[in-house]
């Protein structure tokens, strides 16, 4: 037997208080890794594509939005808004357009965070930063919008 078990009941009750911090502390501490993770966007939007999904297990949608719409906008800061004209094969060989590319595929299909088709909004913003290929998986489109979309 173990001492645990001789204690009163009282004695395995928390006071409210003591929960409190308990909250604000678990508050601050995920506040701050939502920071690192922007920071580390900041200095390589690539690591949105490859950060664990233990980072992001605990991120709010509205959390895992921001850093990724931040990881869209640093794309664009340094390779532009990525249009690409279907027939310009040349074109769909820049870097901007592989990286983009990579980015929107692990959005759209490897990234279990949120429901990629959730929010029609934020789907907009990101179509914003890449008309093609964020463009290429949204729903209920025929191809003559999607080509007058990216051209």
């Amino acid at each position: 037997m173990e001492i645990v078990d001789e204690l009163p009941p009282a004695a395995h009750e928390y006071p409210e208080n003591v929960l409190a911090l308990e909250r604000a502390y678990l508050a601050a501490d995920h506040a701050a890794l939502v920071e690192v993770v922007e920071q580390k966007i900041r200095l390589d939007f690539m690591t949105w594509c490859h950060a664990s999904d233990l980072t992001f297990k605990g991120f709010t949608p509205e959390e895992y939005k921001r850093v990724t719409l931040l990881a869209f906008q640093q794309m664009a800061e340094k390779y532009g808004v990525v249009t690409v004209d279907i027939k310009d094969q040349v074109a769909r060989l820049k870097p901007g357009c592989f990286v983009v590319h990579h980015m929107a595929k692990h959005f759209f299909e490897e990234q279990g965070v949120v429901d990629p088709y959730a929010d029609e909004s934020f789907l907009q913003e990101l179509e914003a930063l890449s008309p093609y290929y964020v463009g290429r998986y949204l729903p209920e489109i025929t191809p003559e919008e999607f080509a007058a979309r990216i051209q």
